[in-house]
């Protein structure tokens, strides 16, 4: 009953509703034949897009070609910033770490705890903003003992690209050679590229997983449209984009 409940559940809430209203809509007006095929195959996209399966299929193969190094092996611990909220009070200050960039934060210390290596914090924000992602992170930082001293920040940063150029500039200039880089699991892939392309040999090491790489078996959940399943192609969707435009020297 409760997995009732929540198939209902899931169908009265977006994107299920929407998809639910389209095949409706589908059904009612009866297109012709053209117009009807076309209709129907957007549904069946935006379906795919909603499910585990799209999920597991989109996001599966960035997610897995970088695992966790054997040995931590590096200088500095390398931080990518991977969004913040602004005018968000928090326990020293306004400013909170998405939930991305707060697995990252926690990766980060737990490293650091283990190495010791210095920390450099990439990233600026989209925006305009009051405080730079990385000043967030520094902040909540030395709210857990971290010694100041040890963070680097740089705030400059706008996108993936500027964070692997500014940060080049700052580990040649702290003779930085073998950075380990934090980032996102689905993430991962096009920021190495992005480093490789200015010359720093990143180690790279995962941080925020959106789906289960190990999935063994396929259950009826996996059918089910949720907002979460579409924000993970969405985002998956941007990532293969975004190493298009690498590859083809747009970016």
């Amino acid at each position: 009953m409760i997995y009732l409940i929540q198939l209902i559940y899931q169908f009265l809430l977006p994107p299920g509703i929407f998809l639910l209203l389209f095949f409706i809509y589908l059904v009612y007006e009866k297109y012709y034949y053209k117009r009807h095929l076309f209709f129907s195959f957007l549904l069946i996209c935006f379906y795919f897009s909603t499910t585990g399966i799209g999920n597991y299929l989109l996001v599966k193969p960035l997610e897995t070609v970088y695992t966790y190094p054997e040995k931590i092996d590096g200088d500095v611990l390398l931080m990518l910033g991977s969004g913040a909220m602004q005018h968000i009070p928090d326990v020293d200050g306004d400013g909170q770490p998405s939930p991305i960039m707060s697995k990252s934060m926690l990766t980060t210390a737990q490293l650091y705890k283990k190495t010791k290596y210095p920390i450099l914090i990439s990233g600026g924000g989209t925006h305009d903003v009051d405080i730079s992602e990385a000043e967030i992170a520094q902040r909540d930082f030395c709210n857990l003992s971290i010694p100041e001293n040890k963070i680097f920040i740089e705030t400059d940063s706008q996108n993936t690209a500027e964070n692997a150029r500014n940060s080049a500039i700052i580990c040649k200039e702290h003779n930085w050679k073998k950075p380990i880089l934090l980032v996102a699991a689905m993430h991962a892939p096009r920021a190495a590229m992005l480093f490789q392309r200015e010359g720093i040999d990143v180690v790279v090491y995962p941080t925020y997983y959106r789906c289960d790489i190990d999935k063994r078996g396929i259950s009826f959940v996996d059918f089910v449209p949720s907002s979460g399943n579409l924000d993970n192609t969405a985002m998956a969707i941007k990532e293969y984009l975004g190493i298009l435009a690498i590859k083809v020297k747009v970016q």
